[in-house]
């Protein structure tokens, strides 16, 4: 999704009512979107700093709008998705002062919830807002507002390379005696040096010599570096040695919310998310802001996925839907955008050959740092 959108303690937390505060400084906003929920229909804004959003409650027709204070609208146009929800339609209109986003409902409705997420790495912020009937919830003021508090921008985004296997544990090998592990590691140096020579990453890797990592220590060591993107390295293997071609993966829908639950339940969770606090939460809310993060990580993931698939594509061989889900331990941190690259087959006898090719391993480096950046450019905060 994020880790280091949660640099300050209690920053993400469920703000009610705040005073009428005036923003001082100007946002861009570049999306909203809804997602439609059995109990709520969430609204998620994403824009470029704090904002400072003043909500109104109208009635005939029912809508709910949203005053952005000094800001500019800079994203598409937006479409409603087929299941949205309360949301009947979205409209805008801007000023020299705010900008406006008039929620039209289907019914009357109310905001039970507020977050606000400050941006990391490799996501914008976001202001999100859960609205629902108010048969089921009466609104509690026909007037919110909520004015977070900045956070300095990094300079440089994290990136985590994580060389599959290592150690004792060699991985799969080829019909020539290629070893995975090698195979990872010498792309992960060479996949950090093209990083590094950007200028635009600090670069980490989980491991840089011949030796066994266990998993969870992979995805805490991204963790500890406060990784915006973790990028796990791999060779496949098949019974045929015909299959062949390069695939990625994400975490799935059934193993993120089953590791959401497990996170959910654990007693310590002062270092599960980076920066929220979680000491005074009640069960009901450090599970809402687990579920929150774990989601908009997977979003970010499939993102990442998606610039992979489209840079590699055109450089390597790449497997029918190449883009594919799993619950690889690695891809479960909540708060880290993960992808794990099938770089091909070393099964394959071709693509055995091919990766032990320092030209072939370069048009796969490639590939990565291209998608790396367009990552970064679509999601970065301006």
């Amino acid at each position: 999704m994020v880790r280091s959108f949660f640099l300050y303690s209690c920053l993400a937390v469920v703000i009610l009512l705040c005073g009428l505060v005036q923003s001082a400084f100007a946002v861009d906003i570049y999306a909203v979107r809804v997602g439609a929920h059995p109990d709520k229909t969430r609204i998620v804004i994403e824009l470029s700093g704090t904002p400072s959003c003043k909500i109104t409650h109208a009635q005939n027709p029912p809508r709910i709008i949203l005053d952005v204070k000094n800001a500019t609208w800079q994203g598409q146009a937006i479409d409603l998705p087929r299941k949205s929800g309360i949301i009947a339609n979205i409209r805008q209109q801007s000023s020299e002062t705010s900008h406006r986003i008039i929620l039209q409902t289907k019914q009357a409705a109310a905001v039970s919830k507020q977050f606000y997420l400050p941006a990391n790495g490799g996501a914008n912020s976001r202001y999100v807002i859960d609205l629902v009937s108010k048969e089921s919830k009466a609104s509690s003021a026909a007037t919110e507002e909520v004015t977070p508090p900045s956070r300095p921008q990094k300079r440089k985004y994290v990136v985590v390379i994580d060389p599959g296997h290592g150690g004792k544990d060699p991985g799969a090998i080829g019909k020539a005696g290629t070893y995975e592990k090698d195979i990872t590691l010498r792309v992960g140096l060479e996949l950090r040096d093209a990083l590094v020579r950007t200028g635009r990453y600090e670069v980490h890797l989980t491991r840089s010599t011949d030796v066994f990592i266990p998993l969870r220590d992979r995805t805490r060591f991204a963790h500890k570096k406060n990784a915006a993107l973790f990028i796990s390295l791999h060779a496949d293997s098949a019974p045929s040695q015909m299959a062949d071609g390069l695939s990625v993966y994400t975490l799935s829908e059934t193993a993120s919310d089953k590791e959401a639950a497990l996170l959910a339940a654990k007693e310590n969770k002062a270092d599960l998310i980076s920066g929220i606090n979680f000491q005074g939460e009640n069960k009901e809310v450090s599970s809402i802001l687990i579920d929150l993060v774990q989601r908009e990580t997977m979003n970010m993931s499939a993102r990442f996925a998606t610039e992979l698939v489209r840079e590699l594509s055109q450089r390597v061989v790449v497997r029918e839907k190449t883009h594919r889900f799993a619950g690889f331990m690695v891809l479960k941190a909540p708060d880290t955008p993960a992808a794990l690259l099938e770089m091909g087959y070393i099964s394959n006898p071709r693509e055995e050959y091919q990766l032990r090719q320092s030209q072939y391993r370069a048009r796969i480096v490639a590939g990565i740092v291209a998608a790396t950046n367009s990552f970064f450019n679509a999601n970065t905060v301006r």
